[in-house]
C-alpha cells in the first residue's frame, strides 16, 4: 500500500484556473477556434479536466490535442502534451499530486513523496 505526504503547494484553487484559462486561449489560437476540436484527458483527473471547458461551450470532435497540469520532466510513459500548464522540476523521489474538486473535494497541485505502508498482518 502506499500513501502521499504533501511538502508544498504548487497551485492553488484560483492559479489552477488561470492556468486553465491560458492554456484554453492557446488551444482556440493555435487551431483557428474551436471548430472540430476535441480535448482528449487521460482517466484520473486528465479526463476531468478536458470536461471543463465543456461546460463552458460545446465543441464538435474531429482533432486530438492532449493537455496536462503538470510536466514533471522524467516521464515513465512515452506521452507528450501539447499543452502544460506548469513546469515543474522535481527529483525521482518526489511526485506531484493533482487534486480536483470533483473526484477530491478541493482543486489543488501538492508536492510531496509516496510513501510506502506495511501490510496489514
Amino acid at each position: 500500500m502506499t500513501g502521499f505526504t504533501p511538502r508544498g503547494r504548487l497551485l492553488d484553487p484560483d492559479e489552477i484556473k488561470r492556468a486553465l484559462t491560458r492554456i484554453a486561449h492557446e488551444i482556440l489560437e493555435r487551431n483557428n477556434g474551436a471548430r472540430g476540436l476535441a480535448l482528449v484527458g487521460i482517466a484520473a483527473r486528465g479526463d476531468d479536466l478536458a470536461r471543463r471547458p465543456k461546460k463552458k461551450k460545446k465543441k464538435k470532435k474531429k482533432k486530438k490535442k492532449k493537455k496536462k497540469k503538470k510536466n514533471r520532466g522524467h516521464r515513465e510513459l512515452p506521452i507528450r502534451a501539447d499543452y502544460v500548464g506548469k513546469n515543474v522540476p522535481t527529483r525521482k523521489d518526489e511526485d506531484v499530486q493533482v487534486r480536483l474538486a470533483e473526484v477530491d473535494g478541493e482543486d489543488a497541485v501538492l508536492v510531496g513523496e509516496q510513501r510506502k505502508e506495511r501490510e496489514p498482518a
